[in-house]
């Protein structure tokens, strides 16, 4: 479901070199907030400018992701690292409200 999310943007902003990579993050983050335990998450699809798009996922559970080594009881930092290598540039927030915001930048396609 997120990778359509993704895709049916990204088609309507003509950026289609994005859809593979952006599809990934978006599946990677969404992953990483299901293992977390949140009750509940929400996916954002956002044109940053021209030719980078944002994949942000917020969700309820509390603590940051880190990015692991290839420690294999480590999979949220594994994730984490699979989304730092397609971004130029990608972040983690606590909210005022308990959760967290994680985000990944994209470049490329038509646009840029």
């Amino acid at each position: 479901m997120a990778g359509e999310k993704v895709r049916e943007a990204l088609l309507g902003w003509g950026l289609k070199a994005l859809i593979s990579p952006a599809s990934h993050c978006a599946s990677e983050l969404v992953a990483s907030a299901l293992n977390s335990k949140a009750d509940r998450i929400h996916l954002r699809v956002e044109r940053y400018t021209p030719g980078m798009v944002e994949i942000g996922v917020w969700d309820s559970a509390p603590g940051l992701p880190e990015i692991q080594g290839s420690d294999p009881s480590k999979l949220d930092g594994r994730r984490i690292q699979g989304v730092a290598e397609l971004a130029v540039s990608w972040g983690a927030q606590s909210t005022p409200d308990g959760g967290k915001t994680v985000w990944a930048r994209l470049i490329g396609g038509d646009g840029w």
